[in-house]
């Protein structure tokens, strides 16, 4: 009798034995669920990313701009929803699309994946574009040529705040590199705020380009 009671204490300390007890989990709190961003100001970008090409329509027309990028391509700026300083973004899916607030008040976002009849797929975002302290509010823009010329101004002005750091830091040093850099941001800018403008006249032309065409279609760019 007493070996048997030995043989079961030995057991019992075997910490080998294959026996498990039930344990009490350590319980932890849970992560606070991501809260959609719904404020965009006039130096950001809200940066929308999709595996698929999106059609991406706003209502009110004339509060946002869009830009489409592809996998790969960088963007240093400001984004919604980030630290408010500029920082450098890759987009990572196959398409990014750069929203860029064009005057101020609330907009919403339609965003569809293209050639898709299926609206279960539709997805929409309430945006409130504001300025921020010492910012104006840009007057509507009447046409695409207010939202390229707004867009390439806000960028633009963009750029002479990143010449600024590299210059304070030492990063730039000479008349040259700053030029250099300088020449080369601007070149991107550039595209980026009139490439929407230029493709829209493409598809306007296709194939059947003559110059009384180009004529009918610039002169919606001419104001009295």
């Amino acid at each position: 009798m007493f070996m048997s009671l030995l043989l079961l204490f030995a057991l019992l300390q075997d910490g080998g034995s294959g026996i498990e007890f039930p344990m009490g989990q350590v319980m932890q709190e849970a992560a606070p669920a991501p809260r959609p961003i719904d404020t965009l100001f006039l130096d950001e970008f809200y940066l929308i990313q999709s595996d698929v090409p999106l059609l991406i329509l706003s209502s009110p027309v004339g509060v946002v701009d869009v830009t489409a990028s592809k996998k790969g391509t960088i963007v240093n700026s400001k984004f919604a929803g980030g630290s408010g300083k500029n920082e450098v973004r890759t987009v990572e899916r196959e398409w990014g699309y750069l929203v860029n607030g064009m005057a101020g008040g609330a907009v919403e976002l339609i965003v569809i994946p293209a050639g898709t009849t299926d609206l279960s797929a539709m997805r929409r975002a309430l945006l409130q574009v504001q300025a921020r302290k010492g910012q104006t509010i840009n007057p509507d823009p009447q046409d695409e040529v207010d939202v390229a010329f707004l867009q390439y101004e806000r960028e633009w002005r963009q750029i002479q705040e990143r010449l600024i750091e590299k210059l304070d830091n030492g990063e730039i040093s000479t008349q040259e590199d700053a030029a250099k850099w300088f020449g080369a941001e601007h070149v991107q800018a550039r595209m980026r705020a009139f490439e929407p403008l230029l493709q829209k006249e493409q598809e306007a032309f296709g194939k059947a380009w003559t110059a009384a065409g180009h004529a009918e279609y610039i002169r919606r760019y001419v104001r009295p």
